[in-house]
């Protein structure tokens, strides 16, 4: 029931609100979301409106994604009520 891994150190700082540019404005929204994913103990507690968790598929195989905004998710993997390898990618400049 933790977030338990991140892929990125941004997003560590992020979740422990320590974020590189604090002028983000999607900064709150983010650190919200991961909060509520630290505290998830199954998929269906992400299930929120306008987050669309969805599953990914190609080289993200295995990877949940929740939006943002039109631009950013937080991308993780899920197992056994734990978060891993957490990142918020921004999906224009993959």
């Amino acid at each position: 029931m933790a977030i338990l891994t991140y892929g990125t150190r941004a997003a560590k700082k992020l979740a422990q609100r320590k974020p590189k540019r604090a002028s983000s404005q999607h900064a709150h929204k983010i650190e919200r979301l991961l909060e509520v994913l630290d505290r998830a103990s199954s998929l269906n507690d992400l299930r929120r409106p306008g987050a669309r968790l969805h599953k990914l598929r190609g080289d993200r195989q295995g990877f949940y994604a929740i939006d943002v905004s039109v631009r950013l998710r937080i991308v993780f993997r899920f197992e056994g009520g734990n978060a891993y390898d957490v990142e918020v990618v921004d999906y224009h400049r993959s």
